[in-house]
């Protein structure tokens, strides 16, 4: 067993060598199943983690949590290499600077938050 709460969201590689599970233990894992072992626990997120996807390459996975974080993991290092919380500053009323919130917290009705990479890996869409 891995995750000490409920998983809401799985993803595999594109090979089925790996998979990643994401839980309301505010954690996501990575697993090599051919090995049924653990690769790495990531746990920066502050709360419940409800999407998880792996890049079509292999070299990332992205997670979505209510904590309003989008993280991005490098899957070599195990370390995240981005995080998107707001849009960047564009102009507001009067030429003043605004930044958005990006995501919703968990006041949001859906309790998932499904991401996807496009299939060549450009993008990745979230909710």
């Amino acid at each position: 067993r891995g995750h000490l709460e409920d998983v809401y969201d799985i993803c595999w590689t594109s090979d089925g060598n790996y998979m990643a599970s994401a839980s309301v233990d505010n954690t996501a894992i990575m697993w090599d199943v051919n090995k049924g072992q653990k690769v790495s626990i990531l746990n920066e997120h502050k709360s419940y983690v409800q999407g998880v996807t792996w890049d079509p390459l292999g070299q990332y996975i992205a997670t979505l949590s209510c904590d309003r974080v989008l993280r991005v993991y490098n899957t070599q290092t195990k370390r995240v290499a981005f995080n998107v919380t707001k849009m960047p500053p564009g102009s507001g009323a009067e030429g003043e600077a605004r930044s958005y919130r990006m995501f919703h917290d968990d006041s949001m009705k859906s309790f998932f938050r499904r991401l996807s990479f496009t299939p060549d890996g450009s993008y990745l869409l979230t909710p």
